[in-house]
This record gives structure tokens, C-alpha cells and sequence, in this order.
């Protein structure tokens, strides 16, 4: 496979499933830094997880159907900021049923919330309690040192039953907020 210089992952998905592929990128692991990666072939209804957490074994593993969030940590880790980006996910599709929403107003709805968690259940990982409580919202920005610590980017993509696929991404670069919409079709044929 062989690391690319600007440390992104070699191509090869389109010619081996992603169980296939996650298992290839597993071998080498150990030559990024940590990463967190879902993989899915919509033919064949397999999504797979993929990650490398520093000092640890890497992680594959198959995604069942169903709501799943990621975050910093694994795949559904049960932090608080987890746990409510996954009930005000559901709460979106009940409200909007059959109706179609844009990815850019999923994102602003779902991923800009700053509410955080309840200083009980903040999870230990480890960095300084008040800290902790700091990251604990899904949205994040506050200040560390004389500097601003935070949220940089926001992503969602969209794949219709016909194959259209729309990719979102709000992300903060120079002080300012810019968006990006990637769209293409995907072949249905199997």
C-alpha cells in the first residue's frame, strides 16, 4: 500500500470491499497519527470501522444497520456529547419523516450545539477535569491559553436510494467559516 506523503490513505477501495480494504489499512496502522475512518459499500450493505488509537492493537470492525456516531473516541462510545448528537439525530429524522432536508441545515441543527454535558458525566480520558467539562459539548469553542480551542469542521454526506451522493462540509479556516458541496452519481449497477 505504502504511505502517502501528505499522510492521506492510499487509493485502492474501488477494487476490494471495505472489510477488505480496512484489514490492508490495519497492516500499516502504526504509520499515521490517530485516526477514526467508516468505509461503506452501499451494493453490498457493509459499512466497517476502522481505528488506530496510539499504543493500542488497530481497531476493524463491522458496523451493524442502525444510527452510530463518531467522535474523537471510538465508534458509539457513550459520552454524553455522543449520546445527544445520536438522540437529536433520530428526533431530526422522526420530525422531518419523509421530507428532504439539506445537509447544510442537518449540520447547523444537529452539529452546532454547545450545550455541555453534566459535570458528572463527563468522561476520564485522561486531561484535566475542568477541561474535560471544556470539550464536552458537540460544538466546541473556548478558550485555551491566549488562544481559541475548538470545532473546525462539520461534515455530513447524503447518498439517495438512485445514487446521488452529496458531501457537506463546513469547516473554519483564517477566523472565517466556509462551506463545501461535492455531488456526484454513484453507479447503481451492480
Amino acid at each position: 500500500m505504502g504511505r502517502d506523503p501528505e499522510g492521506s490513505f492510499p487509493s485502492g477501495i474501488s477494487r476490494q470491499g471495505p472489510l477488505e480494504y480496512a484489514t490492508e489499512i490495519a497492516k500499516e496502522a502504526d504509520q499515521y497519527n490517530g485516526f477514526n475512518l467508516v468505509l461503506a459499500d452501499v451494493h453490498s450493505g457493509t459499512m466497517v470501522y476502522i481505528s488506530n488509537k496510539p499504543g493500542d492493537a488497530p481497531v476493524v470492525q463491522t458496523v451493524s444497520p442502525g444510527c452510530h456516531v463518531l467522535s474523537n473516541a471510538a465508534i458509539d462510545s457513550p459520552w454524553p456529547k455522543v449520546l445527544r448528537l445520536g438522540q437529536s439525530f433520530n428526533r431530526f429524522l422522526a420530525a422531518h419523516d419523509d421530507a428532504e432536508v439539506s445537509l447544510k441545515q442537518m449540520v447547523e441543527e444537529l452539529m452546532t450545539d454547545t450545550v455541555k454535558a453534566d459535570r458528572s458525566a463527563v468522561p476520564d480520558t485522561g486531561v484535566d477535569p475542568d477541561w474535560e467539562y471544556q470539550l464536552s459539548s458537540i460544538f466546541i469553542d473556548t478558550k485555551k491559553g491566549q488562544a481559541r480551542y475548538g470545532t473546525r469542521s462539520m461534515a455530513a454526506i447524503g447518498v439517495k436510494l438512485d445514487g446521488e451522493v452529496t458531501f457537506y462540509e463546513r469547516s473554519l479556516a483564517s477566523s472565517l467559516w466556509n462551506e463545501n458541496v461535492v455531488q456526484f452519481e454513484m453507479d447503481m449497477a451492480q
